[in-house]
């Protein structure tokens, strides 16, 4: 996805869209040989925020930390409700993140609590209640 195209959705079209996303792709973007999570894997894994950056752009696919300093880092780069909404993608990378089932469903909460206003539709509860299988 380019930078523009996600601009153009609303927030909840951005939540909608990663949570389908995340699961068609039914596993978290890890890196084997950075032994972490990444925006981007360059084999189509994407993290949940990653889904709405410019996959050509391997300095937004490969930086290494949270959604904040990514924002400081590269904030011209960064679709605009990302920068604006940065506790809600803070939580959504949280329920992607998570290595087991019980504290993505925790993070699932605490996201339904903190943003009511924001649906999180049946992929996202397909996506946490999902087989959680640590093969990376």
């Amino acid at each position: 996805m380019l930078k523009i195209h996600a601009d153009k959705m609303t927030l909840q079209q951005q939540v909608d869209y990663i949570g389908e996303k995340l699961v068609m792709q039914g596993k978290r973007s890890y890196c084997e040989k950075d032994n972490a999570c990444v925006y981007g894997t360059g084999q189509g894994q994407h993290c949940a925020v990653g889904w709405l950056l410019d996959t050509t752009n391997i300095d937004l696919m490969d930086f290494a930390g949270g959604i904040l300093p990514l924002s400081q880092a590269h904030a011209d780069k960064m679709p605009e409700n990302i920068k604006s909404n940065l506790d809600l993608f803070s939580v959504l990378q949280c329920i992607h993140d998570a290595s087991d089932t019980q504290k993505a469903l925790q993070h699932f909460r605490r996201f339904q609590h903190k943003f009511p206003e924001i649906n999180l539709n049946k992929n996202w509860s397909a996506f946490v209640n999902r087989p959680m299988v640590r093969s990376y």
